[in-house]
């Protein structure tokens, strides 16, 4: 794990979604920070000692034409080397493997600030130049969505191996695409807007007391490029489980 120093750092945009404003500061105490995304290796380690169901979900992309109803993703070439984002795993499953771990999902004010890696309003892990085909793994000229990058081509259609793309300045991979990432939190699309109030602290911030949808961060290899930002919000049911969809675990400084 990478240690996360203490400090603040400014939360938001104001040139994305809505829901990424206003621009706020937060302060966060040290924690650390998983490296790399969790990946099939380590999770398969977990199901064995644990007896916890294999992940099962759908293929939410257009890349399967159909839904595929009790998808296995062990057993899709495409998704299941060992050292690939594990996917298909719901929140539920996610809290099920840091607890396992003596860990535990970041908020998502903590997934943001290790997102930047330092670098004050960068727009993404690495700065403000647009993502290449050496930067991360996102929707590229390979796929046939509407919303591709024609123009790159980063080496893979679908989850790239974790650590395939540079670090960020605090050492963690894949900040920026390859798998949503699960956060601890409750998504409020107007949280950011009610935290100015006095009853929401902007120290070490958890999010909104309950809510329906858990909030995911960080894009994927199925989006745009725009959605690989740092600031970049998105949420979903926290029982969903999509080939889009992995984690990585946090856990407290003694």
């Amino acid at each position: 794990m990478v240690l996360i120093p203490a400090g603040a750092f400014q939360m938001g945009s104001t040139t994305g979604d809505v829901d990424e404003a206003p621009v706020h500061t937060v302060e966060l105490d040290a924690f650390y920070m998983d490296q790399h995304e969790v990946t099939n290796a380590k999770y398969q380690v977990f199901v064995v000692a644990t007896g916890h169901p294999d992940p099962r979900g759908i293929g939410y992309t257009a890349v399967y034409e159909l839904l595929k109803q009790g998808y296995e993703p062990w057993r899709d070439p495409d998704f299941n080397h060992p050292d690939q984002p594990v996917t298909t795993v719901t929140w539920f499953d996610a809290v099920a493997y840091c607890e396992w771990a003596g860990k535990r999902l970041p908020t998502e004010a903590e997934w943001e600030k290790a997102a930047r890696g330092g670098l004050e309003g960068a727009r993404y892990p690495w700065g403000d130049a647009e993502p290449n085909h050496t930067s991360a793994n996102f929707a590229d000229r390979q796929t046939e969505f509407e919303w591709r990058s024609a123009g790159v081509n980063d080496g893979y259609l679908f989850t790239a191996p974790v650590g395939t793309f540079p670090p960020n300045g605090y050492g963690l991979y894949d900040m920026a695409g390859n798998v949503w990432e699960w956060c601890a939190d409750w998504y409020s699309s107007t949280y950011y807007s009610d935290m100015r109030g006095p009853e929401r602290p902007l120290r070490n911030p958890k999010g909104p007391d309950a809510g329906e949808r858990r909030v995911l961060r960080g894009g994927t290899w199925y989006r745009a490029v725009h959605t690989i930002r740092n600031a970049e919000r998105i949420s979903d049911y926290p029982n969903n489980s999509l080939n889009v969809v992995g984690f990585r675990c946090a856990r407290d400084v003694p």
